[in-house]
């Protein structure tokens, strides 16, 4: 039996439309039990493809795409090596994001508490904790932004 759920995010109505169209994806799976972070693989793995598919988006654009669903603001604003070298460099063809790198960093933005994911009306707490999918199934990825002064 396969599952098919759609993901969904918010969009701040400012957006061209391919960008626009990036926040809905839809998915399949074979099985009805999942994990968490099976879950966010398959779902950072379709935002990539999608991403990589925008013509005219640089780089630095496609990897502001992603990182403003994964990661704090706070974090999205300190440089790393690879937005110092993408940055510096003007490339003449904008490189494509590697999917294992993106999907680490949205693990990684998930155990540092960047975002929280909801399944059918319950907060999942754990990457490795198993997720019911049914073809009615609702996912939030809600983005957290930590509030000014402390």
């Amino acid at each position: 039996m396969t599952t098919t759920i759609a993901v969904c995010g918010l969009s701040t109505g400012t957006e061209d439309e391919d960008v626009a169209n990036l926040r809905n994806i839809t998915l399949e799976f074979e099985h009805e039990t999942t994990t968490l972070r099976e879950l966010i693989a398959r779902t950072v793995a379709a935002q990539v493809q999608q991403i990589n598919l925008v013509p005219g988006l640089t780089t630095g654009e496609k990897q502001a795409l992603l990182r403003q669903r994964y990661v704090a603001t706070s974090d999205r604003d300190k440089p790393t090596t690879n937005d110092a070298i993408v940055s510096k460099i003007d490339y003449p063809v904008a490189q494509a994001l590697q999917v294992d790198t993106e999907i680490e960093k949205a693990w990684h933005g998930f155990e540092r508490q960047r975002y929280i994911v909801i399944v059918n009306g319950c907060q999942i707490m754990d990457l490795d904790d198993q997720v019911l999918l049914t073809n009615h199934s609702e996912i939030i990825f809600l983005r957290l932004i930590p509030l000014a002064g402390g």
